[in-house]
Order: structure tokens, then C-alpha cells, then sequence
């Protein structure tokens, strides 16, 4: 080859390694413009999925909230009926004792009214057989002065006339 076809292949292969050199920038900045989309992409997921999780976790704690509000009351209603248990168990029990000793009294009610039947129908007994045989005996005595004087065999009526 002779030297102007030398210079034109070398001119050729400068013009070559011109392009080449563009088209490896160029390249690179094809690389560089991917690789910029894939982690702005990348980025854009993990953010999308670090606000998801976040959401998640609000509404987790929203509920957890509601949750220990619920708790909350609910403790505050059991405290609340079991104060009422314990009224409630107060007024049995004073209703226990009063109806206890409600009880004690009719018993007591019934014997004294026994004790009192008795004494009456004693009192009534007494009575009929001192009607019946005091006049007699009161009348009987032969001192005249110690006949108005109350003695064992007069009779309560008499008695009590006896002393006024």
C-alpha cells in the first residue's frame, strides 16, 4: 500500500476510533441513565412498601388503641359490678341477719304467748274454783272480826273488796 492509502485508513481508523470512543460515552451514559432509572425505581418501591408498612403499623396501633379503651372500660364495668356484688351481697346479708332475728322473735313471740295462754287459762282455772268455794269458807268463819279480813280460802274479788 502506499503511503496515501496509509493516510487514508489511518484517517479512517482515527475517525473510527472517534466514533467508537463516542459511542462508549454514549454508552456509558446509557448505563449510567439505567442504572439512575433502576435505583430511582428500586427506591420508589422500598419507599412504597416502607408507607405501606407504616399504614400497617398506624392502623395496628389505632386498633391497639381501641383495644386497650375497650380494656379500659371493660375493667371500669367489672370494678363498677363488682362494687354492686358487694352491695348487693351487704343487702343479703343484713336481709339474712334481719330475717335471722325476725325469726328469733316469733320464736319468742310464740312462747310468750304460749307462757301467756297458760298463765291465762291458770288465772281463769284459779278463779272458777275460788268462785266456787270462797263464799262459802269467808262466811263460815265464826269470828266475827276476822270475817272481813282476807284469809286462804276468799277469793281474789274479795280481797280486793276486803281492802277498800
Amino acid at each position: 500500500m502506499g503511503e496515501r492509502e496509509l493516510a487514508v485508513s489511518d484517517g479512517l481508523l482515527g475517525i473510527g476510533e472517534d466514533v467508537q470512543a463516542e459511542r462508549g460515552q454514549w454508552i456509558q451514559i446509557c448505563m449510567r441513565e439505567a442504572a439512575q432509572r433502576l435505583h430511582n425505581d428500586v427506591t420508589r418501591e422500598v419507599l412504597k412498601q416502607i408507607e405501606d408498612e407504616r399504614h400497617e403499623q398506624a392502623t395496628l396501633i389505632a386498633r391497639l388503641r381501641e383495644d386497650l379503651s375497650r380494656h379500659s372500660d371493660f375493667h371500669a364495668q367489672l370494678t363498677a359490678l363488682a362494687g354492686d356484688l358487694v352491695a348487693a351481697q351487704a343487702r343479703l346479708s343484713e336481709v339474712s341477719s334481719v330475717q335471722a332475728a325476725v325469726a328469733d322473735l316469733r320464736v319468742d313471740v310464740e312462747a310468750q304467748k304460749e307462757q301467756q295462754q297458760l298463765q291465762t287459762s291458770q288465772l281463769r282455772a284459779l278463779e272458777d274454783r275460788i268462785e266456787r268455794g270462797v263464799p262459802e269458807q269467808c262466811q263460815s268463819r265464826e269470828d266475827p272480826g276476822t270475817r272481813d279480813a282476807p284469809g286462804p280460802g276468799c277469793g281474789l274479788r274479795e280481797m280486793a273488796a276486803s281492802l277498800e
